[in-house]
């Protein structure tokens, strides 16, 4: 598993993220326990099942690039 530095981690998180986006962009890949529910990926765009940012350990830099390239 790679280890990541507090610096390695986007200053701005999405509300929400979908599991595609989540396993993408987070700092962690095997999730534990989240709580889902429909609604708009803050990353991709797509309506999606989607849990906080959190749950993959915050989003890496770069996330807010695969936003808009989905635009």
């Amino acid at each position: 598993m790679a280890s990541y530095k507090k610096t390695d981690l986007a200053k701005e998180q999405p509300n929400w993220v979908c599991y595609d986006c989540g396993r993408k962009y987070g700092t962690i890949r095997g999730l534990s326990v989240s709580c889902w529910h429909p609604d708009i990926c803050g990353v991709c765009g797509l309506e999606k099942s989607v849990t906080e940012p959190r749950d993959f350990g915050y989003l890496l830099k770069g996330w807010v690039d695969g936003k808009q390239k989905s635009e």
